[in-house]
């Protein structure tokens, strides 16, 4: 997890940054309790945690080059 923190401090994070759940499309209402990111997070395969991770990565260096981006990471 982003800053090594627990599931339950990642959700209240995404609680308190509106801006970011809605470029995901998501409202805070539709985050998932710490328990369920924690078994999801279980179930996933390390080829698609590698996987998300490119893609993670590809994105931020999009956003990043992208004149007057807002830094959210």
């Amino acid at each position: 997890m982003y800053l090594d923190t627990s599931y339950r401090m990642t959700i209240d994070v995404l609680t308190e940054m509106p801006q970011i759940t809605g470029e995901i499309g998501l409202s805070a209402a539709d985050l998932p309790s710490p328990s369920t990111l924690c078994k999801a997070f279980d179930r996933i395969s390390m080829s698609v945690c590698r996987v998300l991770l490119r893609q993670s990565a590809f994105i931020r260096r999009s956003l990043m080059s992208q004149p007057n981006h807002a830094e959210v990471w």
